[in-house]
């Protein structure tokens, strides 16, 4: 048989400090739900609850004796409310019954589930409060009784039974209960206020209070006799604030009252879902990254909260007052006919409703914010992302980003998001395209064809056009990035060979390692991007197209191929550190070129899947050697490798038909012009010059 330890039970139990008033809240809800009970049996009954608060006056004046004694007579007292230390809480409900009882000596008891509670309310009592009374009379088989228990841990049962007899004489019904002596980490977090108090009972009563069947409630300080009627305070200070509409599903009413919380007790705008005043279930309002926190207004934020009430929801209400016995749509669709689905009420419908009413309360008091983070959006975009302009041209679409970003990610940085959203537009739109392109032209009508490939063609254009856009920016940073490259260092030397390397292809890696969009190979020429395999600045041991032995590390050897037999071509590319003076005191760069050719040429020729590969006399190889050509006899030297100067002067070239080998020796400089040349007129289409 299972059994609860209720110290462990207690001790597990979470109870944040700023929810400090919740012991105090549920045994309210406790008193109204004992009145709701004894009307049912007498429906003449008007139910009263009152709440007594008493302050920890001793302590509070040895605290104060204390802190006298620590001031010089010159500073001024100056009077400090008394903290609170219980509360007592009377009302005129059944009392404590024995099912009543039973039930509270059930831990997580299911009693009362049916009106939404859930058992634990009283053990929070003693995670706050260091013990409890409870003075009850109930009526029992027509006999009056009366039945007092403490409920304390450090009792040896937790309950001690003080009372439980017949009167003498009939008492009508009620119950005391006293929380008493609150512990002092929670007393730390308790407002003084009785007015604080107040706000916060009727907030959280407040469907209680809505529904216009609330008990008289009042809360009066025992020390100076302050008197506070809470329904008063409901009606002064939130019943203003209330606006009540009302909607319509087939032929039903349903009552949704807007309020606008400017207390700490709720931490989400939520729409609520009642039944018979109780709350049964709800949806957080949270469309928007502005409805994570309270909503800015001149009078003090505050959150959002609808309660939806309705004769069906009460009628439709499960045993347990946890959900809703109302049909869910997608369950229904393929089990009922369309003249059926057309009279039945579904729960989506229910929540659609109620949280479009929701959003249309609250659209006005957004709109400032949501106008505000428009201009900045656009300022943004139209500084930063000039390509995705395109996205905030259509209404719909504008909304629904401004709809997920919030201003402070739009002021610091909403890239990612902008990006990710116009990748997906662009996905989205390819794959209309797709979907177009696939149907039978011979089975649908042209003209209406015709219509679909021009709007969507015009929408793909203008997403894949933003995507062309970033692109082309890209390598207008790169040319920009390695014309800096090309000039003197802080340390008055020019940056070295493997900086310039790193720029265009990174070093120490392959093509298996390296995606096209990590690499900047049309900076030397276009068609370098599409290669079979490339090794950049690895041994030609570690090439994993051919077995080779050697050691050498060509900068960049790039193999092409279509079936691997035998290669079309391979192309080589050496860097030399710019305005470097000392390449005459090493290898000659053509030497070192074919070097590498015949390394190639004569090395085992199986590939990495063990098939058979080889270079024939068709096999064409291809080297680039990125230099500054300021020495003569350098250039000299070349010329005696047979290389010729280009018209312009600012390279030379070669080409061996013997060995099929063409070879360009090309300056720093004119790799960067006849780069920028390339793409000067996409810079000019996009205004990038």
């Amino acid at each position: 048989m299972f059994k609860v330890d209720l110290r462990g039970r207690i001790y597990n139990l979470t109870l944040g400090k700023e929810n400090v008033l919740m012991p105090l809240f549920d045994a309210v809800i406790n008193s109204i739900q004992a009145i709701d009970a004894k009307k049912e049996i007498d429906s003449s009954l008007k139910g009263n609850i009152k709440i007594y608060v008493t302050r920890d006056n001793e302590n509070f004046a040895n605290q104060q004796k204390l802190k006298s004694l620590s001031q010089s007579e010159e500073e001024e007292e100056v009077k400090e409310l008394v903290p609170i230390k219980s509360f007592r809480i009377y009302d005129n409900g059944i009392g404590f019954n024995q099912d009543n009882f039973n039930s509270f000596l059930n831990s997580d008891s299911t009693y009362k589930r049916h009106l939404g509670c859930k058992g634990i309310g009283r053990l929070l009592w003693l995670k706050a409060f260091n013990s409890v009374k409870v003075e009850s009379a109930y009526q029992d088989n027509n006999n009056s009784k009366i039945r007092k228990f403490d409920f304390n841990l450090g009792l040896k049962e937790l309950i001690k039974i003080e009372n439980d007899e017949l009167l003498e004489e009939y008492k009508d019904s009620y119950t005391i209960v006293s929380l008493e002596k609150i512990k002092s980490d929670y007393q730390e977090n308790l407002s003084k206020q009785l007015k604080t108090i107040a706000l916060k009972v009727v907030e959280h009563c407040l469907p209680n209070f809505l529904s216009g069947n609330a008990p008289s409630i009042e809360l009066t300080d025992e020390d100076s006799n302050e008197y506070i009627h809470l329904n008063t305070i409901f009606e002064e200070e939130f019943k203003h604030k209330i606006k009540q509409t009302s909607f319509k599903i087939k032929d039903k009413e349903f009552n949704h009252v807007h309020f606008e919380c400017r207390g700490r007790e709720y931490d989400k705008h939520r729409v609520y879902y009642c039944a018979g005043d109780r709350i049964v279930c709800h949806d957080n309002v949270d469309k928007y990254p502005e409805l994570k926190n309270k909503i800015r207004s001149q009078n003090n934020d505050f959150w959002y909260v609808a309660f939806v009430t309705s004769d069906l929801l009460d009628e439709k209400v499960n045993e347990n007052r946890t959900a809703f016995l109302l049909p869910k749509k997608q369950d229904c669709q393929k089990k009922l006919s369309p003249t059926s689905l057309d009279k039945e009420i579904f729960i989506e419908d229910v929540k659609e409703k109620s949280l479009n009413l929701a959003y249309e309360y609250l659209d006005p008091l957004l709109k400032e914010i949501f106008e505000e983070k428009a201009k900045k959006l656009e300022d943004k975009i139209k500084t930063n992302y000039a390509n995705l302009d395109y996205l905030l041209k259509n209404e719909e679409t504008k909304r629904e980003i401004l709809s997920n970003l919030s201003l402070e990610e739009i002021n610091n940085n909403c890239e990612r998001k902008l990006y990710d959203y116009h990748t997906k537009t662009v996905i989205d739109r390819n794959c209309k395209a797709k979907s177009l392109l696939e149907k039978d032209i011979n089975k649908i009508n042209l003209e209406e064809y015709e219509e679909e490939y021009k709007n969507i063609m015009s929408e793909v254009s203008e997403a894949n056009q933003a995507e062309l856009a970033s692109y082309v920016s890209h390598r207008k940073v790169i040319l920009e990035l390695f014309d800096k490259k090309l000039s003197i260092q802080s340390d008055g030397k020019y940056p070295k060979e493997d900086e310039v390397h790193s720029l265009i292809y990174p070093t120490k890696k392959d093509s298996n390692e390296v995606d096209f969009n990590q690499h900047n190979l049309w900076l030397i020429d276009e068609r370098l991007s599409f290669h079979s395999y490339l090794a950049s600045e690895k041994e030609f041991r570690s090439h994993k197209i051919i077995i080779s032995d050697s050691q050498d590390r060509p900068d960049i050897c790039i193999y092409n191929d279509d079936k691997n037999i035998p290669f079309q071509s391979i192309i080589l590319v050496e860097f030399k550190r710019p305005e470097r003076e000392d390449l005459k005191n090493k290898e000659h760069p053509v030497d070192q070129i074919y070097r590498y050719v015949n390394e190639i040429k004569d090395s085992a020729k199986r590939d990495y899947k063990g098939r058979t590969i080889k270079t024939t006399s068709q096999t064409r190889f291809y080297a680039y050697i990125i230099c500054d050509l300021i020495d003569e006899k350098f250039i000299r030297q070349c010329k005696e490798r047979y290389c010729h100067l280009t018209p312009d002067g600012m390279g030379l070239y070669s080409f061996n038909p013997e060995t099929k080998v063409y070879i360009e020796i090309m300056n720093f400089d004119k790799l960067l012009q006849d780069s920028k040349k390339r793409n000067a007129v996409l810079f000019d289409k996009l205004g990038l010059h």
